[in-house]
């Protein structure tokens, strides 16, 4: 039986081989969900504290930004919830943003505080939520997460004082 090997059907063949390869190397990855790490590789415009002087974690590639501080001798932490660019508060009603707590691993434990909006410190310059524990009586440099959903999708980041 002669075998079908004429210089078109080999040409045909690697055109198709070549075209799917092509088409696979090149798909471009998905976006980044909301919530997801940030890139290794990303740049902030941003200092390494808020507006309420504060240290920052980045929720999701640069979706919203939260403030950590706390009040040592009111045993308080008020977290900041601030928009992409850590300067303002994000156009978003309080009320989509739920079950937010911080989570301090630096201390026996760990130790996770629910957080409350707090209507009377928010502004134009972050939505407020606050908790309170004992431990926060402590003086000493914090380190842990802030996590909570925004319009039900999770987002979480890290911060250290």
């Amino acid at each position: 039986m002669p075998r079908c090997t004429s210089r078109w059907t080999r040409r045909v063949s690697w055109i198709v081989v070549w075209c799917a390869m092509v088409a696979v190397g090149c798909s471009r990855p998905d976006p980044m969900p909301p919530g997801a790490p940030k890139r290794p590789d990303h740049k902030h415009s941003h200092g390494t504290s808020g507006p309420h002087g504060g240290v920052l974690a980045e929720w999701g590639d640069h979706d919203y930004h939260v403030e950590f501080t706390v009040d040592h001798q009111a045993r308080e932490v008020v977290v900041y919830l601030l928009d992409a660019t850590a300067k303002k508060a994000p156009a978003l009603d309080p009320q989509l943003v739920t079950d937010m707590k911080v989570t301090l691993q630096n201390v026996p434990g760990p130790i996770v505080v629910e957080l409350k909006y707090d209507a009377g410190r928010s502004s134009t310059q972050g939505l407020a939520f606050a908790g309170r524990h004992d431990i926060l009586a402590k003086e000493m440099d914090f380190r842990g997460e802030v996590s909570g959903l925004v319009k039900g999708t999770p987002y979480v980041g890290a911060f250290a004082e």
